[in-house]
């Protein structure tokens, strides 16, 4: 059973989230750190995901027995890794094999935490009190994060840091399906000019990107083209 459920109050044109228990009694820091997302302007979209990470986050801690103020890095670590187990969400229900969630969401309700956490340390600090005065943020914060990987001197390059902690998985990236030849080459004649038909040649035997037309991408292009016109 759900203890703590999202809340939508509108007001005017505009429209605010809580996270509540089932009295109905709202939790102090999670409205305090919505309202600041409301107050950075963030989108109506973002508020309530990050109201629904917080509402299942607070009920996994609550069926855990913890206290929200004295959580580990652990602790989170143990949500994390059984909300990667959880069933995919969706408007359909599905009758499909369980699956995982996805990398992407997984990451997202990491970034949830690690956001609210950083809201926490950072009153809390600004005030000179409070159970996260000064504390380390346990969904993103890794003490380990500020050693260099290398030690080696005399390297003008930065020293190279970590660019994910041990929560955040890997994003695969989607490789672009390649065109066959034989549909370049129709694509190629059923152009209706001889320009567009230049331009997708050229487009399709270098490899070129559309960025790499663009005012600013495209520059080292243009130049080398206007220089070999002018040699002409």
């Amino acid at each position: 059973m759900a203890i703590y459920s999202v809340r939508r109050e509108t007001e005017g044109f505009s429209a605010s989230f809580r996270v509540c228990d089932i009295r109905g009694v709202g939790v102090g820091s999670c409205d305090q750190f919505l309202t600041e997302l409301c107050q950075r302007d963030c989108s109506v979209y973002t508020q309530r995901a990050y109201a629904i990470g917080l509402a299942h986050f607070f009920n996994w801690l609550h069926h855990a027995g913890m206290d929200p103020d004295d959580l580990t890095r652990q602790i989170v670590g143990s949500y994390i890794a059984e909300f990667a187990r959880g069933d995919r969400q969706g408007a359909v229900a599905s009758s499909r094999t369980h699956r995982s969630r996805q990398p992407r969401t997984i990451n997202h309700r990491i970034s949830v935490l690690s956001s609210y956490f950083d809201y926490c340390i950072r009153c809390d600090t600004e005030d000179d009190h409070g159970p996260w005065n000064g504390r380390v943020n346990p969904a993103s914060g890794n003490p380990l994060a500020d050693a260099p990987r290398h030690g080696m001197i005399g390297r003008d390059l930065p020293q190279h840091r970590p660019h994910r902690d041990g929560f955040r998985r890997r994003v695969p990236r989607v490789v672009p399906q390649r065109l066959d030849p034989s549909e370049v080459q129709r694509l190629i004649d059923t152009a209706s000019s001889w320009r567009d038909k230049s331009i997708l040649t050229l487009l399709s035997r270098a490899g070129q990107r559309i960025g790499d037309w663009s005012a600013l991408a495209g520059r080292a292009w243009r130049f080398r083209h206007d220089a070999g016109r002018r040699r002409l």
